[in-house]
């Protein structure tokens, strides 16, 4: 049986576990300025570093989608 094996660049989006931020904030459908700005106030996802390259888990941008979901779930339960 042949193992079939894939380059980070072949391998399709739904099987990375890790993209870059750019990439990151597309698929949250953000602009890439949202997450480096919300990354330079201290409010953005779990990153990390792989040489020069400043990466984001897929787990990690679920995360804080989920977390900014229920700040903004609690300023509504605030204001009502």
């Amino acid at each position: 049986m042949h193992r079939q094996t894939y380059s980070p660049t072949e391998a399709s989006e739904a099987e990375q576990v890790a993209v870059d931020l750019r990439t990151g904030a597309r698929r949250l459908g953000l602009g890439q300025n949202a997450i480096f700005t919300a990354l330079k106030h201290g409010n953005g996802p779990r990153t990390f570093r792989l040489g020069t390259r400043h990466l984001v888990t897929i787990e990690a941008l679920r995360d804080w989608a989920r977390e900014l979901e229920g700040k903004q779930a609690g300023d509504r339960d605030q204001a009502a």
